[in-house]
């Protein structure tokens, strides 16, 4: 930083399921050195935000329920360790509490009381890693929990139709880059363009915004397409079957996407 400068802001994406601490080490430039360390702890569902209404929405809902002897202080602690926004105290026999994820959208909803935990949502992704979060935690507490789940096939459906307006915005910015010199050399050639159609006149008025979306375009398509894995993996390891070996076809589906060909790869039992 030049010496004029007294503040730094840095903004990154997280990438839901990998999580842990973060220390930034903060060292002015001042005789004699010091350092200031702090730490952002990033939760393994770091992009939900909590709601203040419980009503359930409408939407294809999965079930994932923890029972056992543990205590409602403990199944508590689990929650606030996988979710932002959990408040540190409760009152009462049981808790509640309603979550959305910022990007996608999809929702989470919490019930828990003493021995019994559920977690309903309309992402197998979610579930998937509360599951692996808290049968983690419950293993090093030495604690015995019993689990089940209700899955509905067509929330899988839902979450990709979610997807699509962003996978299929990507698909079109490469096309509509591909016009971008060819139009420039024509609108230079020609005094009058009123003759092109409605669509090119638009990729003329935006071409710096697409080719700066363009720039960006491969660390973008990369985080929409980890979100189609994971929710694939996460489909099947609920019904016990690993499909790691049909990753590289689903990746060919996403390079040429096509929203009607990956909701049939998806659908496609597994030999």
């Amino acid at each position: 930083c030049q010496e004029s400068v007294s503040r730094l802001e840095m903004r990154f994406r997280t990438t839901e399921g990998q999580y842990g601490s973060l220390q930034a080490f903060v060292i002015p430039r001042v005789t004699p050195k010091t350092a200031q360390i702090v730490t952002y702890g990033i939760k393994p569902l770091s992009l939900h935000q909590r709601l203040n209404q419980m009503d359930e929405e409408k939407q294809p809902l999965n079930e994932l329920k923890f029972s056992g002897t543990f205590s409602l202080n403990e199944v508590h602690s689990w929650i606030s360790m996988c979710l932002p926004e959990v408040p540190s105290r409760f009152q009462g026999d049981d808790i509640s509490y309603a979550f959305r994820n910022t990007f996608l959208g999809t929702v989470l909803y919490c019930y828990a009381r003493k021995g019994e935990g559920t977690f309903r949502s309309d992402s197998l992704s979610t579930l998937s890693i509360l599951k692996e979060v808290i049968t983690k935690e419950a293993t090093i507490r030495k604690i015995a929990v019993k689990i089940s789940f209700d899955i509905k096939d067509d929330s899988v459906a839902y979450v990709l139709k979610l997807l699509h307006p962003r996978l299929d915005y990507q698909r079109t910015l490469a096309q509509k880059v591909q016009l971008v010199e060819a139009l420039k050399e024509l609108k230079m050639q020609e005094e009058d363009i009123a003759f092109l159609a409605q669509d090119y006149k638009e990729v003329l008025e935006n071409c710096d915004e697409l080719e700066r979306d363009y720039k960006n375009q491969p660390r973008r398509l990369e985080f929409l397409h980890t979100i189609v894995r994971d929710l694939y993996v996460d489909r099947f390891k609920f019904k016990g079957q690993d499909v790691r070996h049909r990753i590289a076809n689903l990746n060919h589906i996403l390079e040429q996407y096509d929203l009607d060909r990956l909701l049939l790869f998806f659908a496609e039992p597994v030999v």
